[in-house]
């Protein structure tokens, strides 16, 4: 007899990911208006996505954090954060400020919150610039 508590882990049986065509994922601190839907269309035909068939939004509050590995189903390819910080979401990533990160499965653009990003046309250009790294890698 060994000295040491082993343990068995069931397995899955289902091995293969789900397949789904949300590969777009945007989370947002703050209700969307309709100008805010307006700015996110345009965000997702930037990305060669289609709004309502490939993009999946998510909103929390600081009194409801969101864990992305708590959300089941399909993975995104790539998520942008709209004003969260990657450790609201349970990643636990050195993120402060804007900025674009490669995760292992998928790429996280981290910019200014709707609101900020709607007046701010230098937040605008480093959001485009994040997305054309994104889209020459994909």
């Amino acid at each position: 007899m060994l000295p040491y508590t082993t343990y068995n882990i069931p397995e899955s049986p289902e091995k293969t990911p789900p397949v789904s065509d949300k590969w777009l994922w945007i989370v947002t601190d703050q209700n969307c208006t309709d100008q805010d839907n307006e700015l996110l269309e345009k965000i997702a035909a930037a990305l060669n996505a289609d709004f309502l068939q490939n993009a999946y939004c998510h909103q929390i509050s600081s009194d409801q954090p969101l864990s992305l590995a708590d959300i089941k189903g399909a993975k995104p390819r790539l998520i942008i954060s709209f004003g969260v910080f990657p450790a609201a979401l349970g990643l636990w990533v050195d993120l402060k400020k804007s900025g674009y990160l490669t995760m292992e499965g998928f790429t996280f653009i981290l910019t200014s919150s709707l609101e900020k990003l709607a007046g701010s046309n230098s937040d605008k250009k480093e959001l485009w610039q994040a997305m054309q790294l994104f889209m020459e890698k994909h």
